[in-house]
């Protein structure tokens, strides 16, 4: 891991080193260049986001037609011509320039150079947990909750599993009839978020849900994690909470202990007492035409999420669902 960082902090340094030439040098102007993010890492150090650098190179023309000879050598490559060039201006040479190109232009006089990062997860489905970003600015998710460490280029190792995320990602694909929108992977013993996709902007652990009070496995007035925290709010003999309201009370009935589900690796089981479980599952149906499903096998547990099709379009019953759940949690 430490020569991840040691890369990501050389390049760190030569982004920061151009951005000093192009903003001081005379004519340049400033270039907008902001030092390499840092990586979010699964729990092996594996990449789960890509950096697109994009650079764009700007020629400005101070009030002068300009003749060939009057035209930087370094500029012209990026010309079709030089005597249909306007007075005075600012024209675009390229808007695909290499890190080498960068180089060579961030010398010349009155070229201005600007730079945007486009990041983007590995799997689209992590993109509601990962977060995004603007301006190389976390705006949602882990992006912004590391916002600190990522902005200086350090990587941030999370206890996510590329192996888990493979698997969810074609079961997701194989199970399309169930009309999956989420599916969420925990360590019973840690609480680590080992595995996880969801198919809409909003993580779906996250989003509240009103259920009977009866239906949450042990009292749990609020949950937190990485990326926010939720209080339970009783709404007569009903509760407003979110699934991971749920994850925690299975923490603390499972474990006679309460503690936090997490995105960080755990070098130490946080629960003791958890023998083998027997075999749980919950199923619930919302009022939106949503529903909930959480299975536990093993030391696992399984969080899934759906939405239910036009009755006219359904090839099962809700048992079918079911059972159909309950084959999917067993077999993965």
């Amino acid at each position: 891991m430490k020569l991840r960082f040691d890369i990501c902090l050389i390049l760190c340094a030569l982004v920061l080193g151009v951005t000093f030439l192009l903003g001081f040098a005379k004519g340049k102007g400033y270039p907008h260049l902001s030092c390499k993010r840092g990586y979010i890492l699964d729990r092996k150090g594996e990449p789960l986001v890509l950096n697109k650098e994009n650079y764009q190179a700007y020629f400005l023309i101070r009030g002068k037609s300009l003749l060939g000879e009057d035209v930087p050598d370094q500029v012209k490559p990026y010309l079709t011509g030089t005597l249909d060039l306007p007075k005075k201006g600012l024209i675009l040479l390229s808007n695909t320039l290499s890190l080498e190109e960068v180089k060579v232009l961030s010398g010349v006089k009155d070229v201005i150079i600007k730079g945007s990062t486009e990041r983007r997860p590995i799997y689209e489905g992590l993109r509601a947990i990962l977060g995004r970003t603007t301006e190389s600015e976390g705006l949602t998710g882990m992006e912004k909750a590391f916002e600190s460490s990522l902005k200086e280029g350090k990587s941030i190792l999370t206890s996510l599993d590329t192996n888990f995320l493979k698997r969810i990602y074609y079961l997701s694909k194989t199970y399309q009839n169930l009309n999956l929108n989420g599916f969420a992977l925990f360590s019973l013993k840690t609480g680590e978020l080992l595995g996880y996709y969801g198919q809409e902007e909003k993580d779906f652990l996250e989003k509240a849900i009103l259920i009977p009070k009866e239906h949450l496995p042990a009292r749990v007035k609020k949950v937190t994690w990485e990326i926010g925290s939720h209080d339970a709010k009783e709404e007569g003999n009903l509760l407003r909470i979110t699934p991971l309201h749920i994850v925690k009370a299975y923490f603390t009935k499972l474990c006679e202990v309460e503690f936090e589900p997490t995105l960080l690796p755990q070098e130490n089981p946080r629960c003791q007492a958890l023998s083998e479980p027997e075999e749980r599952e919950l199923f619930l149906l919302l009022g939106d035409e949503r529903w909930l499903y959480f299975g536990i096998k093993g030391e696992n547990l399984y969080v899934l999420s759906g939405t239910l099709k036009p009755q006219e379009e359904r090839t099962f019953t809700l048992e079918d669902l079911k059972k159909n759940l309950l084959t999917l949690v067993k077999h993965f």
